[in-house]
């Protein structure tokens, strides 16, 4: 006879949503896709233009093991996709409890 014991780990998962300045259309969004949703370590990743006259976006992370984001890599890899940086405030963050 086998036996299997599951175990059922919960966690908070936080995904948070931040301003990026600089983006104005469809391909900004997909530079910063290519740069920054590639990095490592994230669930997910999406970005999206928001007011293209004021030349704003979101970029929206949830990093794979539930830490906060660091803005600062963040800033670093938004100037490596072009000329975008995170405004000042953050927009909205939402929690899930997941469990596995």
């Amino acid at each position: 006879l086998l036996m299997t014991t599951i175990t059922l780990i919960s966690f908070m998962a936080t995904a948070e949503t931040l301003p990026v300045k600089g983006m104005h259309c469809g391909a900004c969004a997909k530079s910063i896709e290519d740069v920054v949703c590639k990095k490592e370590g994230f669930k997910s990743c999406s970005v999206k233009v928001t007011n293209a006259k004021k030349k704003m976006g979101e970029l929206t992370i949830e990093t794979a093991d539930g830490s906060p984001v660091d803005q600062t890599e963040i800033n670093k890899l938004l100037s490596e996709a072009g000329d975008y940086t995170l405004a000042k405030t953050k927009v909205k963050s939402e929690t899930k409890t997941e469990k596995k």
